[in-house]
């Protein structure tokens, strides 16, 4: 599979990152720290693993910026959908105090599960937890 700038390839000269997206490696390890390799079993967990080798999981969005120029030009929507398209659901916390980012998850089809009163560090900062399932095929 050839690379894509979404799939990692370096960007022109003169590109310009107009977003990105960063979600969990399926199964938890090797979430988080940056590294390509899921580290109990050295399943390859990077962008470049492809779309087809998330099928069936549950992808986790762990963050999704849209330089603000780029706002309402589809440019988030096309990362969020890159990264679930083969994907059985996908998950997503939102900070209950961003109704831009509430709005943007459930135009396009997520569902609040869930609140935590704080975020994941403790901190007194809700999060609203949501959910989207794909449609079966």
């Amino acid at each position: 599979m050839g690379a894509s700038p979404a799939m990692g390839a370096s960007p022109a000269p003169d590109a310009v990152v107009l977003g990105f997206i960063c979600i969990a490696a399926p199964g938890g390890a090797g979430a988080g720290d940056g590294e390509g390799a899921d580290s109990r079993d050295g399943a390859d967990t990077s962008a470049e693993a492809g779309a087809a080798d998330r099928a069936g999981v549950t992808v986790s969005v762990e963050m999704l910026f849209v330089d603000p120029s780029a706002h309402g030009r589809g440019v988030g929507t096309a990362l969020l959908e890159h990264v679930c398209a083969e994907a059985a659901s996908a998950v997503v916390d939102v900070n209950e105090q961003n109704p831009a980012a509430l709005g943007f998850y459930l135009a396009r089809g997520f569902a609040q599960v869930g609140r935590s009163a704080t975020d994941n560090e403790g901190n007194p900062f809700p999060l609203l937890h949501l959910r989207r399932d794909s449609p079966a095929s």
